[in-house]
């Protein structure tokens, strides 16, 4: 084990999951509304600006989410050390024997979308960079599918650390919740959008003095 612990791992251990879990539940969300939406026609037709902004609000979140997980295990400011729960403290403060290969090499695999999303995370997320606000070029994009190939390993990852301190694996918890939550928003949204398209209002009569 390469640092000094501030808590009991079962109790570090159990936390990494729950913010595994929360950073899929935010990405799983914005994945409902916005990417995986089949009627997100309606949302920017009639509220586009709205919606954009809405947009980059989750967008954002969500990857403030995930790159949190990715930051140094400890940083020491004023000689003080403060440590981070991410997957270096995980990796460097659990023992994990004949498993540290597997592990890292699921690190490995997780970094992929970290270090795709960072820049953004680093310069206009947590930051207001200039030169990066000024320029044309998105920052923070992808290849289609490797958000979904992250969660599925973190997934992994996560069930590996819980399973070695708690001798039991761990699922992302309250996803139907967030899904159903997701869907009943959107159902709310598009029932709106057919009510006003179908409202006729009445014709003025004619008045005859």
């Amino acid at each position: 084990m390469g640092i000094a612990s501030p808590t009991d791992s079962r109790t570090f251990a159990r936390e990494f999951c729950h913010q595994c879990n929360w950073a899929f539940a935010c990405w799983i969300a914005h994945r409902r509304i916005f990417d995986d939406n089949p009627n997100k026609e309606i949302l920017n037709r009639n509220a586009p600006n709205f919606n954009e902004h809405l947009w980059r609000i989750s967008q954002a979140y969500s990857y403030l989410q995930i790159c949190k997980l990715h930051d140094p295990a400890k940083f020491t400011r004023r000689d003080k050390t403060s440590y981070n729960l991410s997957i270096s403290y995980i990796i460097e403060e659990l023992d994990w024997g004949n498993q540290e290969d597997s592990i890292r090499q699921l690190a490995a695999r997780l970094d992929q979308l970290y270090q795709r999303i960072s820049p953004a995370r680093n310069k206009v997320i947590a930051h207001n960079d200039l030169g990066v606000l000024l320029q044309v070029e998105p920052i923070g994009e992808f290849p289609e599918g490797l958000d979904k190939e992250y969660f599925q390993c973190l997934q992994e990852f996560a069930s590996l650390v819980h399973k070695k301190c708690d001798s039991c694996h761990y699922l992302f918890k309250d996803m139907n919740h967030v899904m159903d939550g997701a869907y009943e928003y959107l159902e709310v949204l598009t029932n709106a959008d057919q009510a006003n398209r179908s409202f006729s209002p009445p014709t003025p009569r004619s008045h005859q003095g």
